[in-house]
């Protein structure tokens, strides 16, 4: 509903994200 929340929990899953890949190198 809120286009900022979206953006805030687009921006934490690409963190999340990258954190694994992190993991799997």
């Amino acid at each position: 509903k809120n286009v900022i929340s979206q953006a805030e929990q687009l921006e934490e899953l690409q963190h999340q994200l990258h954190s694994i890949q992190l993991d799997l190198q």
